[in-house]
């Protein structure tokens, strides 16, 4: 604290933080367990800290027995609110000056897992947004900076493989989150797997049209899924859903059976684009396979009869090998892009469907326009499409 006028905030394992396998560790972000917070010495309480500090051997470490011992310290610190309390009239508690900094941080941008990383109530919640986000320690910095009043702009993030390289691990959060590279070389796999099946000259049979279905159904659902965040269960696009003229697609990828999960997304002009072209191939494919054109395949796989089969993880797999990521990575990613690049949180809450109760983005009583949704994160998710490589497919070559 004297030296270098910091906090040190550790960071306790996630809620449900899945972790890879040794095999795949290096496709993703690599949290650390602490990061370092600014005091802000330009206030009297910030002044007030270092010099204590300075009063502390050990260069001013305000830790372990520097504060007392254990047992002892929260009663020092009960009774010294209650000193506060008598001085000013006021009502305060440990638990409600926490909750401050914890409100402030929410208020900058309305991003829960900031919140309780930067006011270390991460310890004691379960709420998903933090098991959905992996952010730079340098954000932190700023958006603690920020609370106590000073103007600064989010630094600049990079998510790229080479980071693990750094002494000092950047990221505090999930570890579930992968790297852009790792995403960009799946994505180059699949459209070269669809350029070679594509490639043969003259007249497919039945079984080749199946093929170049399904794979194209494959890249189709795993574009749509990485750009919307719509979670990894059986069928997860239905077409009646889909408003072509506005590009909102409506999303039920919850188990339960009340719907109540259930929200709206918007497609960016390349992915309604790709669903355009997309389906004019399913009506020639479903015309060679069957006889007769089949909109009813349309985000579905065929099968030997040929029969229109489920989408399930386990089949998505099977016709995109080597897909080194679980199931939902692609809702971790896309939650940490859209904050990366300066969505609101709110706007990304509804956007991944992690409104807790009283505050749904789509019930009864929400003031959360879709359309708002769309202007928040249309730049944003034009960017994530254009750094993870996707493309239209089949091109006009095909």
């Amino acid at each position: 604290v004297e030296e270098y006028a910091e906090f040190m905030v550790p960071v306790a394992r996630l809620p449900d933080s899945w972790r890879p396998d040794s095999e795949y560790r290096h496709h993703f972000r690599r949290p650390a367990n602490r990061f370092y917070l600014k005091i802000p010495t330009h206030l009297p309480i910030g002044e007030r800290i270092v010099k204590l500090a300075s009063r502390v051997p050990d260069g001013g470490l305000l830790c372990g027995d520097a504060l007392g011992p254990a047992d002892e310290l929260p009663k020092k610190l009960k009774d010294r609110v209650s000193k506060l309390n008598d001085i000013h009239h006021t009502h305060l508690t440990l638990n409600r000056i926490s909750l401050f900094l914890w409100g402030a941080i929410y208020a900058l941008d309305g991003d829960m897992a900031e919140a309780l990383l930067l006011s270390n109530r991460h310890r004691r919640s379960n709420d998903s947004r933090l098991y959905y986000y992996s952010t730079q320690s340098d954000h932190l910095r700023n958006q603690y900076a920020r609370v106590w009043g000073a103007k600064l702009k989010r630094p600049s993030s990079n998510d790229r493989r080479h980071a693990v390289l750094k002494v000092i691990n950047p990221d505090v959060g999930s570890a579930a989150v992968p790297y852009r590279d790792s995403i960009s070389d799946l994505v180059r796999s699949m459209k070269e797997r669809i350029s070679v099946l594509m490639a043969g000259r003259g007249r497919r049979t039945a079984s080749r049209w199946i093929e170049v279905h399904n794979a194209m159904t494959a890249y189709v659902i795993r574009q749509i899924q990485w750009m919307t965040g719509i979670r990894a269960v059986r069928d997860p696009i239905e077409l009646p859903l889909y408003a072509a003229r506005s590009g909102f697609l409506g999303v039920i990828d919850k188990d339960s059976n009340d719907e109540y999960g259930a929200r709206v997304v918007w497609l960016i002009e390349p992915v309604q684009q790709q669903i355009e072209t997309y389906l004019q191939y399913v009506d020639s494919a479903t015309r060679s396979i069957f006889g007769e054109v089949n909109r009813e395949a349309a985000f579905r796989f065929i099968g030997e009869g040929p029969a229109i089969l489920q989408v399930n993880q386990r089949r998505l797999e099977q016709h995109l090998p080597d897909y080194p990521f679980a199931a939902n990575s692609h809702r971790h990613y896309l939650r940490t892009r859209l904050r990366e690049k300066e969505v609101d949180g709110g706007v990304v809450d509804a956007w991944m469907g992690h409104g807790g109760i009283g505050a749904e983005p789509y019930a009864r009583h929400s003031a959360m326009s879709p359309m708002v949704m769309r202007e928040g994160a249309e730049a944003a998710l034009n960017s994530i499409w254009e750094e993870l490589g996707w493309e239209v497919l089949p091109g006009s070559q095909h």
